[in-house]
């Protein structure tokens, strides 16, 4: 069954208005919220945005080249164990980024099993 293109946009509009909410929450221009914008760019928003824009082209330029050469590999050579690369290269596509980082963070974490064999 179909839906009708109104009943699509009202449906988009309900799931929109928490983060248009927040939106306008964010920016509402108020002496305070001003104050602490003063007080971020003159101290270490310049950073941040360095930062996150290197982090961007660094992690961009990485997984471009490890995603073509394992394509490449996968799909120009036979090798043993070619057909579970193959599905294995797709995983991350099926797998939101947030969830991937809780489970290594839960991993990762001090009580987790990484560094308790570690320690251990």
């Amino acid at each position: 069954m179909l839906l009708s293109t109104p009943v699509v946009l009202l449906c988009c509009l309900l799931i929109a208005l928490p983060v248009v909410s927040i939106f306008f929450v964010a920016f509402q221009p108020t002496a305070e919220s001003l104050a602490i914008l003063r007080h971020l760019v003159s101290t270490v928003l310049a950073d941040y945005v360095f930062t996150s824009v290197l982090l961007c082209v660094l992690v961009g330029t990485g997984v471009a080249c490890v995603g073509a050469l394992t394509a490449c590999a996968v799909s120009l050579f036979e090798f043993k164990g070619r057909a579970v690369f193959e599905w294995l290269l797709l995983l991350p596509l099926a797998m939101p980024a947030y969830v991937v980082a809780f489970a290594y963070t839960d991993f990762l974490q001090f009580s987790g099993p990484a560094q308790t064999a570690i320690r251990a």
